[in-house]
């Protein structure tokens, strides 16, 4: 004689809390297997054991029988998450990844901190050595340059193109350089979030359509 399965695939013995209980003496098995014919949103009844605390007597249970509705669809979410090894975003390592994005956004806030009220060059601008010929020699000095009049002028009323540093180891020479490089190194971090950002957008529509697609199965 072929041996009796669950028509809805749970486990019976579990279901029922008697440890080896045969599909086939289920108080559920007829049940389950004329759901087989229904559709998968059509509603059935199951009857289920429980284990709870026994009122006024300590760590002790009894176990209760009751009945619940349900459907095809809803009964084989149950039979897997009891029976398939159920995962999370967080066993998957997904949960993981977003709180390592958190805290790398987290360092990112900080390190942006530590450069609020530095100098940081405007886009198109750099710093340009020349060299003066003086009647005592060449002398080599900085300007810091713009595209276009951009910068607040010393004594005229207009805004100007250029602001002379002075010679190389000036502090205004030094600051204007490291304000290039901060402007770069800020640019590449535009660059890289937008690329986060769009790699974020694709994860959340991943979801989202997986989300949409159960829908419309439903």
């Amino acid at each position: 004689m072929p041996q009796k399965i669950c028509g809805l695939g749970f486990d019976c013995a579990s279901m029922m809390l008697q440890p080896g209980l045969d599909p086939s003496e289920c108080l559920n098995y007829k049940t389950c297997g004329a759901a087989t014919k229904l559709t998968p949103d059509e509603e059935i009844e199951l009857i289920r054991v429980r284990q709870i605390a026994a009122q006024e007597r300590q760590q002790e249970w009894e176990r209760i029988q009751e009945t619940f509705r349900t459907t095809r669809r809803e009964a084989a979410v149950m039979m897997l998450m009891s029976r398939g090894c159920p995962q999370s975003a967080e066993s998957l390592g997904v949960a993981a990844q977003m709180a390592a994005i958190a805290a790398s956004v987290a360092q990112l806030h900080q390190n942006l901190n530590n450069i609020e009220g530095l100098y940081i060059a405007p886009s198109g601008c750099e710093v340009h050595h020349y060299n003066v010929k003086r009647p005592s020699g060449v002398y080599g000095y900085n300007k810091l340059t713009a595209d276009e009049p951009i910068f607040e002028p010393s004594e005229k009323q207009e805004k100007v193109r250029v602001i002379h540093l002075s010679h190389d180891d000036d502090p205004r020479n030094t600051e204007a350089r490291l304000g290039i490089e901060r402007r770069n190194q800020l640019t590449c971090v535009r660059t890289l979030l937008a690329k986060a950002v769009e790699l974020l957008q694709e994860a959340a529509n991943t979801i989202s359509e997986q989300s949409s697609d159960e829908e419309r199965s439903v």
